[in-house]
């Protein structure tokens, strides 16, 4: 078995720096701010789509995207990992599983991001992520390294927080697990007809039943 870890909001908690991020972003430039409750029901994939519901334009988007992400590495080191996620990857490394992340953050700092949680990077076998600021998606990037790693589509989960997680999913023709307690709310997630998990241990659990399953 081998999992694609989403990071934000997955095994990252930072759903409320990404609110406080956007809120301060959008004043900034002049456009109208939003609720909590609104962020967990509105946000989508692209982020562009998202901010377009609060006026900002395609020409307005790359100034507003640098604001938040300059805000964001400010605002990272305060951010703390979900609290089963070290346990949770952990238990399904000591059971063969491979994992890998898989995020629509800029690589180079995704990397960075990683590396601040010293316990992360041994249980990983790679950090994936893409090349702007931009968040428009990671389709294109799941396809590209499930081929370059050779990964069987069968054997294959990604685990995320988002729509977007079981659009890549669908994409890339492998399984899609979500998550609730990260970017959106979990009315949105129920929409997808995926299974949803209230916790990381909880997905974890299914995950070892399925592992413990196909080896007796």
């Amino acid at each position: 078995m081998t999992i694609l870890w989403d990071w934000n909001g997955t095994l990252l908690s930072d759903v409320a720096l990404g609110v406080e991020c956007e809120m301060e972003a959008l004043r900034h430039f002049g456009f109208r701010p939003f609720s909590a409750e609104e962020y967990l029901r509105l946000f989508r994939f692209p982020v562009s789509s998202f901010y377009a519901l609060h006026g900002v334009t395609q020409e307005a988007y790359p100034a507003v995207a640098q604001r938040w992400s300059e805000n964001y590495t400010k605002g990272f080191p305060k951010t703390e990992l979900r609290a089963d996620t070290l346990d949770c990857l952990s238990r399904l490394r000591e059971s063969g599983v491979q994992q890998f992340i898989l995020s629509a953050t800029r690589e180079d700092l995704l990397l960075e991001q990683v590396r601040h949680f010293p316990s992360l990077p041994p249980l990983l076998d790679g950090v994936y992520g893409i090349g702007n600021i931009y968040a428009a998606g990671k389709v294109a990037r799941a396809l590209e390294i499930m081929d370059a790693l050779g990964l069987k589509r069968q054997d294959t989960i990604l685990i995320g927080d988002t729509l977007h997680d079981a659009e890549v999913a669908g994409e890339a023709g492998i399984r899609c697990l979500l998550v609730e307690g990260g970017h959106q709310a979990r009315e949105v997630l129920d929409t997808a007809g995926l299974p949803v998990f209230a916790s990381l241990t909880h997905a974890m659990d299914h995950l070892l039943q399925e592992v413990l399953e196909v080896r007796s």
